[in-house]
């Protein structure tokens, strides 16, 4: 009788610790969620000053002292590819070399979203590259793949004993969209198109895992507070069986609500980046959510402030701004939102119901909470593709331009022509002797119209930041690759011109034969005319090759091949084209009709 009663206890105990059972000795773990990182652009100069560490060290009490970590990873992490067309006029284009993930694995970081506008910044081999990285790094990147099919799987990551699935989604780039043969992101558009593509990767994270995160890159940038539109998908998801929804894309944080028990974050705002004064982008916040095998019990919400390169807890007039921006955006959402400020945290208690369905079966794959590391060689010292072997083919008919700081100038090319206010591609070709010493490097690209006054100038990170000058070597031939983002809304053909400053003394390099350049350092490097009428209504030398040599005249045939290796339409897409061409024809059939009447109904 007495191993009869010992039996009942062990299975009784058993029971008792299993996860997900009605008397289970429930154990809770935290998760850190954060808005948009950006690691491009003007990130590498100052990591490679200051280390990683430094990024996010401020808070990394929250990152690395969380059980699990996940942030909106907005940029591509690359050696390859080339500026990609997304479809826009004037692109933001972001890629940063491997190591920069140190940042994240510094910081703690265990998960990615990668379902974003940036992600394709540089075509479909930029972003095979970077899943390779991240899965080096150890950092799982969720909504994105080779395919559909991969891009659409959610992730899993371990937690103890619970495994928490990450679902991601971007809504607003149907170009980038993965297909049934091509890379991308998981895209749906919003609100019924959205929900019937997101049913199967949420039934298959129920199937798998304890706790389902859809965390969405959805609406506008720089809104105030979410639409309709994103407020019904938010709710549909839940109603699906998503445990809470933490979204980035505004880079501006929004209010929460809780809609069924379940926590919905509208947008996270920006968490990290190199440039923080648009809007009001440097007001951020960091998300800690509880859970367990329930769901999510508690959020907390710490005030952040954003600086260039370097984000921080937010103190005085910061941490009133951003209290009032939670606490006025969420209570209209919902009056009744339960949001207390404790401390220099709002918090947000919620009261989860347990699941009815524990997990099934454990996924195939499952990234360890805690795992990511520093990426390991040999993918550290991969060179970008502005490092050559030797100099380019078109730079041979130039003179070349030796400047005292030992940089040589071996050529440069841009479009031939863009639209005005368009973006254009530009490369100057350097010969470099080695690291520059004494600062921080940029370049500058001035255009001055010559028959006008009109003028703009482009600075920038050389290289787009993706071989900085730290990483020079004696010899090396490096092209100084950069999308202009052009101001000049005057038609015209304008020389271009090029130079180099040090961004700490504000001294500038000079030709060390002064009639090479003009008094400002810069040296001319080509030419590029602003027309309206006869090239592609996008940026120049992305969709298109963009350099004609013998002609103006936009070459039609070779942009349609372009366009047909590197964009992809969306079933929506084409569902709109189909629209369109039937609108057109039940018009032209609308017309015909009508004036056969008018000829039948003509007095005679």
């Amino acid at each position: 009788m007495k191993k009869i009663s010992l039996w009942i206890a062990a299975f009784t105990l058993a029971a008792a610790i299993a996860p997900g059972s009605a008397g289970a000795a429930r154990k809770s773990y935290t998760l850190f969620a954060g808005g948009d990182v950006n690691l491009g652009r003007w990130v590498p100069q100052k990591i490679s000053e200051v280390g990683p560490k430094w990024a996010l060290e401020a808070i990394s009490d929250l990152t690395a002292g969380a059980d699990v970590a996940l942030v909106n990873l907005e940029c591509v992490v690359s050696t390859k590819g080339r500026f990609w067309d997304k479809g826009e006029h004037r692109p933001f284009l972001y890629r940063a070399r491997p190591e920069l993930l140190d940042v994240l694995t510094e910081a703690g970081i265990d998960v990615v979203t990668v379902a974003n506008n940036h992600t394709m910044d540089f075509g479909p081999d930029a972003l095979l590259e970077e899943l390779e990285l991240l899965d080096a790094a150890g950092i799982a990147g969720a909504g994105a793949g080779k395919n559909l099919e991969a891009a659409a799987k959610p992730i899993y990551v371990q937690v103890g004993d619970l495994v928490v699935a990450v679902i991601a989604f971007e809504t607003q780039f149907p170009i980038s969209a993965a297909t049934e043969e091509k890379p991308g992101v998981f895209h749906g558009d919003m609100v019924a198109p959205a929900l019937e593509i997101l049913k199967k990767p949420v039934a298959e994270a129920r199937e798998h895992a304890d706790l389902v995160v859809f965390s969405p890159h959805w609406g506008d940038n720089w809104t105030e507070r979410p639409t309709e539109k994103l407020k019904e998908l938010a709710h549909a998801v839940i109603d699906l069986g998503v445990d809470g929804v933490l979204g980035h894309s505004a880079h501006h944080i929004h209010g929460v609500e809780v809609y069924k028990g379940k926590p919905i974050v509208y947008d996270m705002g920006s968490l990290f980046f190199d440039t923080t004064g648009q809007g009001r982008m440097r007001y951020g916040a960091g998300y800690v959510l509880e859970f367990d095998a329930r769901g999510f019990s508690k959020l907390t919400m710490h005030p952040l402030l954003l600086k260039a390169n370097r984000t921080e807890r937010a103190e005085g007039e910061a941490w009133e701004k951003i209290k009032e921006l939670l606490t006025s955006l969420s209570a209209e959402l919902d009056p009744k939102v339960p949001l207390t400020v404790e401390g220099k945290t709002l918090v947000l208690r919620l009261q989860p119901e347990a699941r009815p369905h524990p997990r099934k079966s454990d996924p195939e794959k499952v990234y360890a909470a805690g795992s990511s590391r520093a990426l390991p060689e040999p993918f550290r010292s991969r060179k970008t593709d502005v490092v050559l072997e030797a100099p380019p083919e078109w730079a041979a008919d130039f003179a070349d331009v030796a400047l005292d700081n030992g940089v040589v100038i071996l050529g440069g090319r841009s479009s031939d022509a863009v639209r005005p206010r368009n973006a254009f591609v530009a490369e100057i070709a350097l010969e470099v002797p080695g690291v520059l010493e004494g600062g921080r490097w940029e370049a500058t690209l001035k255009a001055v119209q010559r028959d006008g006054a009109a003028r703009f100038v482009w600075s920038h990170p050389i290289a787009d930041g993706t071989w900085i000058t730290p990483l020079w070597q004696e010899g090396q031939i490096v092209v100084d690759r950069t999308l202009v983002r052009s101001t000049g809304s005057e038609a015209g053909v304008y020389d271009l011109s090029w130079r180099i400053e040090n961004l700490k003394t504000r001294k500038f390099a000079r030709p060390v034969d002064a009639s090479k350049g003009d008094e400002d350092g810069f040296v001319r490097v080509g030419e590029i005319e602003l027309r309206r009428k006869g090239i592609p209504d996008g940026p120049a030398g992305v969709a298109w090759d963009g350099w004609l040599p013998k002609s103006k005249e936009f070459d039609a045939e070779k942009f349609k091949k372009a366009l047909d290796a590197d964009r992809v339409l969306s079933p929506l897409a084409i569902a709109g084209i189909a629209a369109g061409a039937a609108l057109v024809l039940a018009a032209a059939i609308f017309l015909v009709v009508r004036v056969r009447r008018r000829r039948r109904d003509r007095p005679r």
